[in-house]
């Protein structure tokens, strides 16, 4: 008996698979949607957080003039097709640095991440306060631990999750030689 290869049954695959590389292809433009740029300050070296299951966005920045670090509260309002935030005014943290990252948690516990400015050695350091996720959107922050150090680098990227798990990961320098760093906490 004579083996016949399933040309049929190879074809049906061919149109599946081609089918489903064109959906994969129609829908990848779509699976992200940025609204338009808005301008809301001035100011350099950007984070921003949005608190789980709200509506409540914080934003951190170094003033573009000097080392000042400043603060926005907001909410984001809208439509999928016109989304915007209302800002709250922006507010001092009245101290410097640079690089600010933040994460929010779905109880309003800020976490701040950033390292002092101007120093040669940079150190990370941390600062955690409060605000009320679905208070309003003009807001200051009650700090409860502000400026801790605990290391030293920069460039800090920050994330917390449901369980208030804390991952930071950094890039290192000088006494630990070029590297990237990462911790986890707890709050």
């Amino acid at each position: 008996m004579r083996y016949q290869f399933p040309f049929r049954a190879l074809i049906a695959v061919c149109i599946v698979l081609f089918g489903m590389n064109a959906l994969a292809q129609d829908l990848a433009p779509n699976l992200l949607s940025w609204a338009g740029p808005l301008n809301y300050d001035r100011g350099e070296q950007t984070s921003v957080a949005i608190a789980p299951m709200s509506n409540f966005i914080i934003e951190f920045h170094k003033s573009q003039n000097n080392s000042t670090m400043w603060y926005h509260t907001g909410k984001i309002s809208g439509t999928r097709s016109g989304i915007i935030v209302g800002w709250g005014a922006s507010h001092s943290l009245e101290t410097t640095g640079a690089w600010p990252a933040v994460a929010v948690t779905r109880e309003g516990y800020v976490i701040l991440v950033s390292s002092p400015a101007g120093q040669v050695v940079s150190q990370i350091r941390y600062s955690v306060g409060k605000i009320n996720p679905s208070g309003a959107v003009d807001q200051t922050i009650t700090w409860y631990r502000t400026n801790q150090v605990f290391g030293y680098g920069y460039h800090a990227s920050i994330s917390v999750n449901s369980l208030g798990r804390i991952a930071l990961a950094y890039e290192c320098r000088n006494a630990c030689i070029p590297a990237l760093d990462y911790r986890l906490g707890h709050l």
